[in-house]
């Protein structure tokens, strides 16, 4: 139970947003500094606090201008209690709970100390005056800590002062504005996202720099939050993504997406049946200059519905289709700049089912939708890997998506699902992909959430879904979930769609950041063979077909890159990628002249295959380097590895994974700068193969080639055994029932070719035909045709059957 004065003091701290205060204590010299409570309680264990580079400043700016504090020395009466420089966290010195300076920090955004000024809780009044001269410069320089940081007002657009708005930065404590729309947060030096926000007007994010010297003052306008507002603000006022929104059936989808084309013609294409794939999958296409070579342009692929059941994503995709085209018709600069770099496809509507569940649905609040049938995702993956396949179906949908990805050959994927606010990306080349997955994330408005997501969410299926085409088609997909709920009511629509329109165009953005440029040998002639390499990436960047133009859309930063070609000089270089900057390199490759001819070739290994020795001092190898897991990320043991190149069936190395599913390739330098496939087998998985371009491990400061990973999927059991046991056993029965027939064949012919004629006893032997004793008979024996002894001419001819009527005695005169 709360004491009357302790009840008032937290009212009181509540009413009026302190910014900094000091809990003044006696009986110990130190500042002390938050946590005070630990999760464990343990004592001399540190409980740090988001603001803890803060909290040490203020700590330190006390304690350095005390005149005894800073020299760390212990009191008389507790020689044990040692505070260097006369700091401490308070659950490292010991833990409490219920602690002001906690509750302050925690409840009200204020930044509060515990202050131990001197040895001795109650010191005589003759030693007053010492104290305060030992501790009034320490607080003026601590009061003077509150201009730190950032601080400024916050106003309506019609110049109201707002107070009670918060004043947010991603992983620290928020802070609110007075009565007079003031606010202040402490803050070191350094780049900070700052959203405020207040009910019933739009917040607004801006990036703040907090200088060495210490502080800056920023002022925050908020609009108004109603649509009309928001959307004019935001979205170009196009009320139809804002006001009496609805679902739209697979008809009404392509009818509006249809309206895109008539109404942008110079830009749109809406593309719904000029060849088999497009029949199937109807598209609207969005660039620049629309029919012009789009091979220097980014192709980016924004598709909803791959499950029926999250019907809110393909409104999201016709909400950005709407908005990129009419910012572009009205001249945005930034829009403009994105399509003239880029080509977007818009492709809503993938699973078939998707009117079923919006007509089953609709008027009504469905987070949590059971799946009518097998969902197109789930399909496409049982087809992809050949499992459970529904032999009532053709997968002409499946087999169109894998087209759309074989020929269109798009350089990133936005699937815009739902019942998840989760970004999955691919495990290939995941640092990469993981940047993109926090920028969607960081421009998310958690302002229009109304739903909780569910704590449950197994997303291991479509995970490896992802994973898999990234895979087989080097097409990396993103899945966002735009909302926790899979089907929102109507209503809802336009809040999902304000809580996600910034980070959509944040990620379409990125098409205007990263590296083009041609490669091109010394005489200007394209190299179409050329590929592009990034340390660290296991994606492999190649060129255009036609003029050898390569195109990679990177985050900010700075990467190592080797550029190479067959028959060329590997190119090694620095790139430093400005966000907002799509930067041009063109290349030039030199012809390899010369070959070291003392190094191991392939072709001279004995039999073709060599033990895997790892030596990494052997300048005579490169390695590639990678990982065998199964498809729930866990390791595989003894995965058996085979290195074939491409046009020979002979291994040319081998290797088993390790206990932590590590395994490492040598292979001869004159595979370096060419593609080799890399085989997994294990048993009781399905196999698996993968091109790997290899690169040499002098290249970028020991870099082998590194990060292949290999997911086997566990093979399935037949009547009880495994299937590949049973696919044997069922062949070898296959073999036995052949044979069995065959004898049994064989039998047969030989019967028909013995008469199972009996011999007569001798008393029984009677000619069939009667004849008199007088007549003159000639007695042959019988013979089967087959069986009739050759003449000595050997001529059927010689053989004369004559009856009594032509056998007549020959006259001596004759």
């Amino acid at each position: 139970m709360q004491e009357p004065e302790t009840k008032a003091v937290m009212e009181w701290s509540k009413s009026i947003p302190f910014v900094l205060s000091a809990n003044l204590h006696g009986g110990a010299l130190v500042a002390n500094y938050p946590f005070d409570a630990s999760p464990e309680m343990t004592h001399g264990k540190a409980s740090l606090s988001p603001d803890n580079a803060v909290f040490v400043h203020l700590a330190h700016t006390y304690s350095d201008a005390h005149h005894k504090m800073h020299l760390g020395q212990p009191c008389k009466d507790h020689i044990l209690e040692k505070f260097p420089e006369g700091i401490t966290n308070g659950a490292q010195w010991y833990p409490l709970t219920g602690g002001m300076q906690d509750w302050n920090y925690l409840e009200t955004g204020d930044m509060e100390l515990t202050l131990e000024l001197g040895c001795f809780k109650f010191p005589p009044a003759s030693d007053l005056p010492q104290y305060w001269e030992d501790n009034k410069d320490a607080l003026v320089k601590y009061i003077e800590q509150v201009h730190m940081g950032v601080h400024g007002f916050v106003h309506s657009t019609i110049g109201h002062r707002l107070a009670g708005a918060n004043v947010r930065i991603p992983g620290l404590r928020p802070v609110r504005t007075a009565d007079t729309g003031d606010y202040w947060r402490l803050l070191m030096p350094g780049k900070y996202n700052i959203t405020v926000a207040k009910g019933g007007y739009e917040s607004i994010t801006e990036e703040v720099t907090v200088p060495e010297s210490g502080s800056v003052s920023v002022n925050f306008t908020l609009m108004a939050g109603d649509p009309q507002h928001w959307s004019s603000a935001y979205d170009f006022r196009i009320l139809d993504n804002i006001v009496k929104t609805h679902y739209h059936t697979t008809s009404e989808m392509y009818r509006e997406l249809s309206e895109l084309e008539n109404k942008y013609s110079n830009i749109s294409e809406f593309r719904a049946g000029d060849n088999l794939d497009t029949m199937t999958l109807h598209q609207l296409k969005v660039t620049d200059q629309l029919g012009s070579s789009e091979e220097t342009k980014f192709h980016v692929a924004l598709i909803s519905n791959l499950y029926a059941s999250q019907s809110i994503g393909q409104e999201m995709l016709l909400n950005f289709a709407r908005h990129i085209t009419q910012a572009y018709a009205i001249g945005e600069p930034i829009h403009i700049s994105i399509l003239k770099n880029t080509v977007l496809h818009f492709i809503p509507s993938i699973d078939p089912l998707t009117d079923k569940v919006i007509t089953l649905n609709k008027d009504k609040e469905h987070c949590n939708i059971d799946p009518l049938e097998e969902e197109f995702g789930d399909s496409l993956y049982d087809y992809l890997v050949k499992k459970n396949p529904n032999p009532l179906s053709n997968y002409t949908r499946e087999k169109a998506f894998i087209r759309l990805l074989e020929v269109e050959k798009y350089d990133l994927i936005l699937e815009l699902g739902a019942g998840t606010e989760q970004v999955l990306y691919p495990e290939v080349s995941k640092d990469l992909f993981e940047k993109f997955a926090e920028i969607y994330q960081e421009n998310r408005d958690q302002s229009y959430t109304n739903y909780k997501c569910p704590i449950e969410n197994d997303n291991t299926v479509h995970g490896n879904l992802i994973d898999l085409l990234s895979e087989t088609y080097n097409t990396p997909i993103l899945s966002v979930g735009v909302a926790c709920c899979k089907m929102p009511q109507e209503s809802d629509i336009a809040n999902v769609w304000r809580s996600n329109i910034h980070s959509i165009m944040e990620f379409v953005k990125y098409a205007n950041t990263g590296v083009v440029g041609y490669i091109k040998d010394i005489h200007g002639k394209p190299i179409n063979t050329a590929t592009v390499a990034i340390t660290g990436l296991e994606k492999q960047y190649r060129v255009s077909r036609n003029m050898a133009y390569y195109k990679v859309m990177l985050p900010s930063g700075e990467y190592q890159v080797i550029i190479r070609a067959h028959g060329y000089m590997d190119k090694i270089m620095t790139w430093r990628v400005t966000k907002g900057v799509l930067d041009r390199k063109d290349l030039t490759l030199t012809l390899r002249e010369v070959v070291n001819t003392t190094t191991f070739r392939s072709e001279q290994m004995s039999g073709g295959v060599y033990e895997m020795i790892v030596d990494e001092q052997d300048p005579s190898f490169a390695h590639v380097i990678g990982l065998a897991v199964d498809m729930n990320s866990n390791y595989l043991k003894g995965v058996n590895l085979t290195v074939r190149s491409l046009n020979s069936p002979h291994i040319i190395s081998w290797n088993t994974s390790d206990d932590q599913g590590k395994f490492v390739l040598r292979v001869p330098l004159d595979m370096v700068g060419h593609e080799v496939r890399v085989s997994a087998t294990l048993d009781g998985y399905i196999n698996s193969q993968r091109h790997i371009m290899v690169r040499d491990k002098n290249d970028l400061d020991n870099a082998e080639t590194a990060n292949v990973l290999f997911k086997l999927e566990r093979d399935g059991k037949v009547l009880g055994m495994p299937r590949l046991v049973f696919v044997m056993l069922s062949g070898v029965v296959g073999v036995l029932v052949v044979v069995a027939a065959a004898w049994c064949l064989t039998c047969r012919r030989q019967q028909q070719r013995d008469y199972f004629f009996t011999q007569l006893p001798n008393d029984d032997k009677k000619p069939l035909f009667g004849y008199n004793d007088g007549d003159d008979i000639v007695r042959k024996p019988y013979y089967d045709e087959e069986d009739i002894p050759p003449s000595e001419s050997e001529s059927e001819d010689d053989i004369v059957f004559s009856t009594d009527r032509e056998w007549k005695p020959v006259s001596q005169k004759e």
